[in-house]
Order: C-alpha cells, then structure tokens, then sequence
C-alpha cells in the first residue's frame, strides 16, 4: 500500500482534490453461488461483491478471486450442484470494514487502513451504498501522491524564484548602497578639502594682520 498514514493523520493531504468511487452493485445473503457467479460475470472488474441482508445492512464481502478459484477447480461445477457449497454463500462471506458514505476522502483512506482487509464497504444511514476495494484505493494513493508532489515542486519553485529575487533585491541595493558611499566619501573629501583651504586661508589673513 502506498500510503503514507502519518501524512494522512497530520492532514499534508488537506488540500488534495480526490474522491473515492465505488461498485453499487451488492448480494442478499440468502442468494446462492451462482448468483454470485453471475454478478462477478456481469461486471468484469468487480473484484468485491458486498453481500447484505434483507433490509440491505451489509453482512460482508465475497471475493472475485475466491469465485474463480472454485471456477477453476476441476470440480468447480460439481461443487456448485452441492447444496451445501453451491446453494449458500455462507463459506464464502469474509468481514469487510464499513464507514459512512459521506466522510470526505482522507477519513475513508484511514478508515481502509485501520480497518485492513480487502477493501471498504460504504454506507448511508446503515443502508449499504457502494463498496470500494484496495485496487480503487491504490488508485486514489497514485493519483494523490502525485498531486502533492506536483504542489511540492510548485511551492519549491515558487521558494526558489521568490529566493532568486530577494538575491537580486539584496545585489541592487548593495549596488545602490556603494554608490551612496562613494557619494559620501566623495563628498565627505570635499568637505576636507574646502575645509583645508578655509584653514589656510584664515592662517593666511592672520599673517597678514600680524604683519601689520
């Protein structure tokens, strides 16, 4: 499995646009294996067929790969006359974690995982709704860990553009900065100078006075 639960728990996912879907299609419990046979043969990427009871609460799963393993069997077809395999689904039934229809994709994802198992049956009010297997979760693990590390690349070279410009900021205003300086010192040798020749000049005109 591909997910990473602590970031699942620590919500790095929050702003991941996903959605988990999955198969409507359920069993009442009282049916018999060739009914399931069927539904497996109607819909040929099932791989979870939610079983559930008169009033449609779930009981549990049925397995493609455990159908087919009986079809494959050399006496799969024997073993379906017999009453006691063939005509109930009782042998067949696994438990299969269930959370809420509603929740949003990162609770789901969470519920799968803490749940184990082949897959998660999905319902409303406690009325089975659809149920989703671990093909279509590592499906929704792909697609978004992609997206998270398109927005980390995103993010990083926003980082780093925004970097390169603050660099270009900081060289031009050092560039500003020593020009200012050698205005200051331009200047500032100016002022010495003017003040150079203003001290001579009035060391000038003592002299002169004196001499008088």
């Amino acid at each position: 499995m591909l997910f990473d639960i602590d970031l699942l728990r620590n919500g790095a996912f929050g702003g991941v646009q996903a959605s988990v879907k999955g198969e409507g299609v359920c069993l009442i419990h009282t049916a018999s294996l060739a009914q399931a046979v069927d539904m497996f043969r109607q819909s040929p990427d099932l791989r979870l067929l939610a079983i559930v009871d008169a009033q449609r609460r779930p009981v549990g799963v049925i397995r493609e790969r455990d159908v087919r393993t009986i079809l494959f069997n050399p006496f799969g077809h024997a073993l379906m006359q017999n009453p006691s395999i063939g005509g109930s689904l009782t042998t067949l039934i696994r438990p299969c974690g269930t959370a809420d229809a509603g929740l949003d994709a990162d609770a789901l994802v969470l519920a799968y995982l803490d749940a184990g198992g082949d897959g998660l049956v999905l319902t409303r009010d406690g009325v089975f709704d659809s149920v989703v297997d671990a093909t279509a979760f590592e499906r929704l693990s792909i697609q978004r860990r992609t997206q998270v590390m398109t927005d980390r690349e995103a993010r990083a070279a926003r980082i780093d553009a925004a970097g390169k410009a603050f660099t270009a900021d900081v060289a031009h205003l050092a560039a500003e900065l020593a020009e200012a300086a050698e205005r200051i010192a331009a200047m500032a040798g100016l002022v010495v100078t003017r003040a150079g020749a203003s001290r001579r000049d009035a060391a000038s005109v003592a002299a002169t006075r004196a001499w008088r």
